[in-house]
């Protein structure tokens, strides 16, 4: 596409960057397709450098450089360190799984431990509490359950 031009071209755009368009110029902008389109896109490019931040709030670059390098490092740890955070997780996800197993393997052992354990502890309570033994087995399991995963959930969020 072959762009059009005008004589007066030049000193359209330059009245206009001085504010100070005369009303012949005017007229003529607006008949002159070149001097149309060439205040257009003055005005545009003057509200688009409007928008950018003044180079006097540019940072210190010795600080670009500082935050870049720093990036940099980091960017390398996290690649070097990724394989252990891989293992850990499913080290982490084995042991809970074994711990489950482990778990309803033993309990009817830890349950009768418990049961006499805690009849024992109630023979020497007062009777006037009104837990049995199962009660209060549920409600220490519960806890410990709670405390377990609890952990487990800490343990994740911070890897």
């Amino acid at each position: 596409m072959k762009r059009s031009s005008c004589d007066r071209e030049a000193q359209i755009l330059e009245a206009a960057r001085q504010g100070a368009l005369s009303d012949s110029l005017l007229q003529h902008a607006t008949t002159c397709q070149a001097c149309s389109n060439t205040l257009a896109a003055d005005k545009a490019l003057r509200l688009e450098a409007g928008s950018l931040p003044s180079l006097d709030t540019l940072p210190d670059p010795t600080l670009i450089w500082w935050r870049a390098r720093q990036r940099a490092q980091l960017q390398q740890v996290q690649r070097a360190t990724l394989p252990i955070q891989i293992v850990e997780r499913f080290a982490l996800a084995c042991g809970g799984f074994g711990l489950a197993i482990g778990l309803t393997k033993v309990w009817p052992t830890l349950r009768s431990v418990a049961d006499r354990w805690i009849s024992n502890w109630l023979a020497a309570v007062p009777q006037s509490l009104p837990l049995e033994g199962s009660a209060l087995l549920l409600a220490f399991g519960s806890t410990i359950l709670l405390l377990l995963v609890f952990g487990l959930y800490s343990q994740w969020a911070e890897g």
